[in-house]
């Protein structure tokens, strides 16, 4: 199967079970500097993909995992049309759909993240834009972000989204050539793609935009897995973050 349509399947058969859990991801659009990691002999691109694997398959849980356009996988997963989505950040709405693991107190409980995720604001360097933590000054065209993501929303509620139609680097090109005042992206990809295109005149302002857990989040109407399953990987994940990462604190 083609990578670049960015319908790559991952089988993992276990007997035990009767029916794959379905799962999605991201595309290759909204980050196409994944790192691809081995599972098993399997590969599988992000490490938050990586971890959720591993997490399953110690846990004896078959899947099928497929890379969507990151609005698509979401909204797919929230209507059934997906068992589970991997990476993804808790807000109000998507809890409607979508079970995160909980605290004792009902919060979302951080320590069974996959990890935590950095979203700085990378902009000209000849740009006038600043951002305090609260409020951005000197706006003439608006910022970008990855369509689907919870930062698109964060600068739509602040009032200075630049809403793109195109990828990640289409971004980049439209903060090059000066048609979005910034980008807001995943720290890890906006890294790699300023190093990899050599944009010298790009910056990364100081204060961090936003910082989030990101989750492996199942479909409430879900039934090939019982509650405890669903918990038993949950509680999986730190061991596996360490197997794959070599770490816990991520």
């Amino acid at each position: 199967m083609n990578l670049r349509i960015m319908l790559l399947t991952f089988l993992v058969c276990l007997p035990a079970q009767a029916e794959l859990l379905k799962l999605c991801q991201e595309s290759a659009a909204e980050d196409p500097f994944l790192a691809e990691f081995k599972v098993d002999n399997q590969s599988y691109f992000g490490q938050h993909s990586a971890i959720t694997a591993h997490a399953l398959q110690q846990q004896g849980i078959s899947f099928s995992l497929v890379r969507l356009p990151w609005r698509r996988c979401v909204s797919a997963t929230m209507n059934g049309e997906y068992d589970g989505v991997i990476g993804v950040g808790w807000d109000e709405e998507r809890s409607q759909n979508l079970i995160f693991p909980t605290a004792d107190d009902n919060s979302v409980n951080a320590s069974l993240r996959l990890y935590f995720v950095n979203y700085p604001i990378y902009t000209l360097r000849t740009s006038a834009l600043t951002w305090n933590g609260v409020k951005f000054d000197n706006v003439k065209y608006g910022l970008a972000a990855p369509k689907g993501f919870v930062i698109e929303n964060k600068l739509k509620t602040l009032g200075v989204l630049q809403p793109i139609q195109d990828g990640v680097n289409a971004s980049i090109s439209l903060l090059g050539s000066g048609r979005v005042d910034g980008v807001v992206l995943a720290e890890e990809a906006g890294d790699k793609m300023l190093a990899q295109q050599s944009q010298a005149n790009i910056k990364k302002l100081d204060i961090m935009f936003y910082s989030q857990p990101i989750f492996f989040a199942i479909n409430r109407k879900q039934n090939k897995l019982t509650t405890a399953q669903v918990q038993a990987v949950w509680e999986q994940i730190p061991s596996s973050r360490l197997a794959i990462l070599g770490s816990t604190d991520l």
